[in-house]
């Protein structure tokens, strides 16, 4: 039987998000008490074949090292990860803006119609701000540097977390 290893983490802003490894890379680091977060977990068993299996036991080294990442980051004291990743889910256009995400440096924000352009079609704003919405990887995949045209922090799946993570980064 495959598995997907599962565990979570508390951040300091008292939101848990869930990591999880497959084949020896990370394929979630997402927030446990996001919008349809079954149908997410079922969409990684379908599309990897594996179970969902808790790494109760803190087994996992890959899951280990990322909640270890993830304390040096809020701690300020990386701005990168260094984890192997991988996206079990997503379109190409998907996998494509999600790839531009992570080319944003640390501490700065683009928009969405930035990131469109980026993608190759500045109208896409809309397809990008749901490509954002549909990241597994939230912070190792820094969506939260996207925001709107006008300023504004814009959609994030936990909301009150995206202006705390700008402003974390911005204060380094």
């Amino acid at each position: 039987m495959k598995k997907i290893l599962y565990n979570y983490y508390k951040t300091k802003y008292n939101k848990e998000l869930k990591i999880a490894e497959f084949n020896n890379e990370i394929c979630l680091c997402d927030w446990s008490d996001r919008p349809n977060r079954a149908q997410i977990d079922n969409a990684l068993k379908i599309n990897t074949g594996a179970d969902l299996v808790s790494d109760k036991n803190n087994q996992s080294k890959l899951i280990n090292e990322t909640i270890n990442q993830l304390e040096d980051y809020f701690a300020k004291k990386i701005k990168y990860f260094d984890l192997p990743i991988a996206l079990l889910i997503g379109t190409n256009f998907q996998k494509k803006v999600w790839g531009l995400l992570q080319q944003i440096p640390y501490g700065q924000t683009i928009s969405y119609i930035e990131l469109a352009r980026r993608a190759g079609n500045e109208k896409a704003s809309q397809a990008v701000g749901q490509a954002n919405s549909a990241n597994l990887l939230s912070i190792i995949i820094p969506c939260h540097r996207v925001i709107q045209n006008t300023g504004g922090i814009g959609g994030y799946v936990v909301p009150d977390i995206k202006e705390k993570l700008i402003n974390l980064e911005n204060n380094y």
